[in-house]
């Protein structure tokens, strides 16, 4: 009888160890997606492994697998009158990215290098659910004569708004646009990346599945609306197999209060390389502050080869050509000039004109709001800078200025990347002398960087440019917060958004903490490397067609992204994994969890039999 008493308590540890596991493993498989509400994001980061399209999430440092992440749209981007001309023809009711009232968080898309293995690439859509409609909206695109005629740029292949089973995403480069929800609730977009090379062959990936959570607003008082599902069979996803900005109001005349740190030397470990480089094409966030070492750094990060190369400003020759001459008669030629070398802020001619933009979210955490300072400007005409955001022209310096002079600012107040309209009078060389300046969170310090000289050849053809008098060594892992030069065998590329009709917020305002993504929570900066594009990143310049502005933030070094989801290298994973974990971004927290309380209760368990045998 004392062998059969002493197996009961046996059977029971074992019964409560296997509802345990049953029970606990799924549960946290199903409440543990990375909820990404902030940040540089691009939804569909595509990136090229053997020859294959696969689809990323990308989120300020770190890569997901998309089934594994959940997009929060917050409440406050509700109203009852957002204007969106072209997809309604009055006020629309729903929730606007683009409203969202602290920070920016809007969605995009890239593919860095992929016209190193195809000619063109797109994502199809062949399943949507939620409870309402969906949209892809840009800012309203200046038509023929320079007028701002309302209707929003799109983006989708056909030209229509609503994403839909059937709806086609061309990615011509780096884009962020603003998406629109009619509805709150649960918004599920299933596809896949296709890409087709030269000889017309297409090369499809493994489908994803992006998931969209719009909290409803407590001024929304209608009903739920009805689910629209897709009109395509269900299909369940497969995980990959992983290998704009809107000036701020006038800054205060007053002198601040706190110490001011004497200008910052640039660091050579900032900059991936010095050789001397002519941008003619792609996205490049020109205005790039980096914060190293408790200093802030002047860089250009350049996305036009396909992959993140951090440059030093003096490096780097702008050149606009003659064909981006263009005449304006409309609310442009009033206010501005009637001719000039015009950038669009849309940058969906980045295949063949630099898309300039600038960027901060390198300087966070420690900098989270940065002034940009125009000490100089030559050239041989006017520059001017704007947007089309809300209707008519709008300012991006602190002065309300369309003209960018001597002394001119830009801020931002919390973490940014930005790409406006720009427009150059005259041909000929232009230079700028910017420097950055914010106060440090850690010592309370304001901190200037050194001034950078940025130069722009327009209209004409750039000479070879000569090598900057401060030799920069190339930048190891971990001193840059962007991908180096050097090839990776990870899915290359550094996510940074940008190029839509409205590709990006362009003048919304862009209060984006980055950071890593904690399970259930918002994401928290991470250090996972940046995805390689390619397997071979080759020198020929990508083109990336994606207007607008949007944070772009990526690492070097880092591991291929783990297989089943979760974050790519070492970030720091909510959820605990830690710095490291490349295959416990998902779920690996839980399941050590259990694995460590399921080891804890046998280990009792047995230390509680043995005592009650001994006693036997």
């Amino acid at each position: 009888m004392r062998t059969a008493t002493l197996t009961r308590p046996l059977a029971v540890l074992t019964a409560l160890l296997a509802l345990i596991v049953c029970v606990t493993v799924p549960a946290a498989r199903a409440d543990s997606r990375i909820v990404l509400e902030r940040g540089h994001t691009d939804a569909f980061y595509v990136v090229i492994k053997d020859g294959v399209p696969e689809v990323l999430v990308a989120n300020v440092r770190d890569y997901y697998t998309p089934d594994d992440t959940v997009f929060r749209i917050q409440a406050s981007t509700y109203s009852a009158e957002h204007e969106l001309m072209g997809p309604f023809d009055g006020p629309a009711e729903g929730y606007s990215s683009v409203a969202l009232e602290n920070g920016w968080f809007e969605p995009g898309w890239s593919a860095p290098g992929f016209h190193d293995v195809f000619e063109s690439l797109r994502v199809d859509f062949t399943q949507v659910t939620g409870p309402g409609r969906a949209l892809i909206v840009g800012n309203s695109p200046l038509d023929e004569e320079g007028e701002e005629n309302g209707a929003r740029a799109a983006f989708l292949a056909d030209g229509t708004y609503d994403v839909i089973p059937g709806a086609s995403l061309p990615i011509l480069g780096h884009t962020h646009a603003h998406w629109f929800f009619t509805h709150a609730g649960e918004y599920q977009l299933t596809g896949h990346a296709v890409g087709t090379k030269a000889d017309g062959q297409e090369v499809t990936s493994k489908p994803f599945t992006v998931t969209f959570r719009v909290e409803r607003n407590e001024q929304d008082t209608r009903g739920s609306a009805p689910a629209q599902p897709s009109t395509e069979p269900s299909t369940t996803p497969e995980p990959t197999t992983p290998p704009a900005v809107e000036p701020s109001t006038a800054p205060s005349t007053q002198p601040g209060t706190s110490p001011t740190a004497g200008p910052s030397a640039p660091s050579a470990s900032v900059f991936d390389t010095n050789e001397p480089y002519r941008l003619t094409q792609g996205h490049v966030d020109l205005f790039s502050v980096v914060a190293h070492n408790g200093a802030l750094v002047m860089a250009a990060k350049d996305e036009s080869t396909g992959k993140m190369v951090v440059r030093q400003p003096e490096d780097v020759t702008v050149v606009v050509g003659e064909n981006m001459r263009r005449d304006f008669s409309g609310q442009v030629a009033s206010t501005l000039v009637s001719s000039g070398y015009f950038l669009p802020e849309s940058g969906q001619n980045q295949q063949e004109a630099p898309f300039p933009g600038w960027d901060s979210f390198s300087a966070e955490p420690e900098f989270p709001a940065v002034d940009l300072q125009f000490v100089d400007v030559t050239g041989p005409g006017r520059v001017f800078l704007f947007s089309t955001a809300r209707r008519g022209l709008s300012s991006q310096l602190v002065s309300g200025s369309y003209e960018l002079n001597d002394s001119e600012v830009i801020r931002m107040s919390s973490p940014s990347h930005v790409h406006t309209n720009w427009l150059f009078e005259k041909p000929g060389t232009y230079t700028m002398t910017v420097r950055a300046t914010g106060v440090s969170s850690e010592t309370g310090q304001t901190v200037t960087s050194q001034p950078a000289t940025y130069t722009w050849v327009v209209g004409e053809t750039a000479p070879e440019p000569t090598p900057s008098a401060t030799p920069s060594s190339t930048a190891t892992a971990g001193t840059a917060t962007e991908p180096t030069a050097a090839p990776s065998d990870l899915p290359t590329g550094a996510p940074a958004p940008s190029s839509t009709a409205d590709a990006e917020p362009t003048s919304a305002s862009s209060d984006q903490p980055m950071g890593a993504a904690t399970p259930g929570s918002t994401t928290t900066a991470g250090s996972a490397g940046v995805p390689s594009a390619t397997g071979n990143p080759s020198a020929t310049p990508s083109a990336t067609g994606n207007p607008s502005a949007t944070p772009s933030a990526t690492t070097s070094g880092a591991a291929r992204p783990p297989v089943g989801g979760g974050a790519v290298g070492g970030g720091d994973l909510g959820g605990g994994s830690g710095a490291g974990g490349p295959g416990l971004a998902r779920t690996g927290a839980e399941t050590m969890t259990l694995i460590g309380l399921s080891l804890a209760i046998l280990t009792g368990g047995s230390a509680f039999l043995a005592a009650r045998r001994r006693e036997a």
